[in-house]
């Protein structure tokens, strides 16, 4: 997963160089899978995954690496070529920007719970162990 997170509006974004880099590093081929139908069993914001619902996972073909190329471009390269791979497998339009990780939404009149609520049940637990281990 070279873009690093989940897509929030559904497109392929950028991609890091990770995988690219352990290619290059290992001089091995890059394997592009595009998956359809993820938004549907799990969309973003949501706990937990819809049941009964079906995703398809489309394999391309190898992309091969230049054995003589080891540089930071080389692995940028590498990286949009895999990228621009995935997007015609998966068939999602690809934005040339990093996707923004944006934070879980608060109410604004969020008040965090006060400390002996957020403890819970382990804090006497916890006490006595701290008690017994400052005895010894």
């Amino acid at each position: 997963f070279p873009e690093g997170t989940r897509s929030r509006d559904g497109n392929l974004h950028r991609g890091y160089t990770g995988a690219a880099r352990l290619a290059l590093e290992h001089r091995c081929p890059i394997l592009p899978v595009g998956i359809t139908g993820t938004r549907e069993i799990l969309p973003p914001g949501a706990r937990l995954p819809r049941p009964r619902r079906r995703c398809s996972i489309s394999i391309g073909a190898p992309i091969p690496i230049d054995p003589d190329d080891d540089s930071r471009t080389g692995a940028r390269t590498l990286t949009e070529r895999t990228m621009h791979s995935i997007s015609e497998l998966s068939g999602q339009t690809y934005i040339p920007k990093y996707t923004q990780r944006t934070p879980p939404t608060r109410p604004t009149n969020h008040r965090p719970a006060p400390l002996r609520d957020r403890i819970g049940s382990w804090a006497p637990r916890r006490r006595r162990a701290v008690r017994l281990a400052l005895e010894h």
